[in-house]
């Protein structure tokens, strides 16, 4: 097996500016340093950059489907609004969701249908008429809907290790040029396919 090692000598850049580059670029003060590792943590953000990407593009063609699919089997209209999608996920028709709010408005106004009639009209969300056309159309537009959650919590997952990465390779450059900045301290970097190991080395 191969193994390339790497000294590095004490670095001419601050441990600011070694923060601040790698929070920017992951690895790029390493890179420019000639620690390979740099090539880590730049590799890692590029792979989430594309994953965050296709994740995107996914959710999007998710949505799409749904909203398609909404419109052939609930209602002739083309809804877009999150608070409408979502009613049409929680209800199975548009009278269904009415006698909701007259139920709610009822046990606020028990006696009082004028005060019930204004409670609906104050609180409805939307005129639109629907009605699915089967239960099974209704429960797997709600399936879409959980899945296209799920695609966006998964996006949510990966900007937080995009973000950490970026956080890591900053600490880790700041830590580096500190201790590299001392007299007479080299850093070591062995890699090979499957192997790592960084030491730092001081000559008295």
């Amino acid at each position: 097996m191969i193994k390339f090692v790497l000294i590095l000598s004490a670095f001419a850049t601050t441990p600011k500016t070694a923060f601040f580059e790698n929070l920017v670029i992951p690895g790029l003060w390493h890179i420019q340093n000639k620690s390979a590792r740099g090539y880590a943590y730049l590799s890692a953000d590029v792979a989430g950059a594309l994953a965050y990407f296709y994740t995107s593009r996914y959710a999007s063609s998710v949505r799409n489907s749904y909203i398609t699919f909404l419109h052939a089997h609930a209602t002739g209209n083309y809804v877009t609004d999150e608070s409408i999608v979502d009613l049409l996920e929680k209800y199975y028709s548009s009278d269904e969701y009415l006698e909701n709010l007259y139920r709610e408005a009822r046990q606020i106004y028990p006696d009082n249908p004028g005060e019930q009639d204004k409670y609906v009209s104050e609180n409805k969300l939307t005129t639109l008429k629907w009605a699915w056309d089967s239960k099974s159309d209704f429960y797997k537009y709600q399936d879409e809907r959980k899945h296209y959650r799920q695609v966006l919590n998964n996006r949510l997952t990966i900007l937080g290790i995009i973000l950490t990465n970026h956080l890591s390779s900053a600490v880790d450059g700041f830590i580096t040029a500190k201790l590299l900045k001392k007299k007479n301290m080299e850093l070591h970097s062995t890699f090979a396919p499957g192997y790592w190991k960084t030491t730092v080395s001081v000559r008295f």
